[in-house]
């Protein structure tokens, strides 16, 4: 009857571990900047995503405002997946898709390796010698449209 019991336990243990639990992928959704490059009087910010689970839509406010306009955005797992890219000059940026695909989990965690789309910025300041990170405030949705948790890295020039 232990035999049995102990059995049991170990069932009942063995229904909580996580089967998918990758420790190479941070968890939930990691986004931020990998790098930043200058391109003669402006600058192009290579937006990361390293995810675990699909993900449908995606929108996406950069900051500190009044620092930078976005010219453009383009690339990444974004255009690779079949997602329309659309913004605005204040930094708000939207991606998804209108036929229904979704960015597939991560393969690793590189962050080279998982650029979501590219930035294309004209400074409005003195961009380069800004106190302030450059932060990347998302909103994440799944197939189900439903909200995703995420975690946010700041970059900060020069550290």
């Amino acid at each position: 009857m232990r035999k049995i019991f102990a059995l049991i336990i170990c069932f009942f243990l063995y229904s909580f571990i996580d089967k998918d639990n990758d420790s190479t992928i941070a968890k939930p959704i990691e986004i931020g900047i990998a790098s930043i490059l200058n391109v003669d009087q402006n600058h192009i910010l290579n937006v990361y995503m390293i995810n675990q689970e699909p993900v449908s839509g995606i929108q996406i406010d950069l900051g500190p405002q009044g620092f930078f306009t976005v010219d453009s955005v383009y690339g990444g797992i974004t255009e690779q997946n079949g997602f329309s890219l659309h913004y605005n000059e204040s930094g708000r940026i939207l991606a998804f898709s209108m036929q229904g695909k979704t960015i597939p989990k991560s393969n690793n965690s590189n962050r080279l390796d998982n650029i979501l789309f590219s930035v294309l910025i004209s400074p409005l300041s003195n961009f380069p010698l800004i106190d302030e990170p450059i932060t990347v405030k998302p909103i994440f949705a799944d197939d189900k449209a439903k909200k995703m948790d995420y975690l946010a890295i700041p970059f900060q020039i020069g550290k």
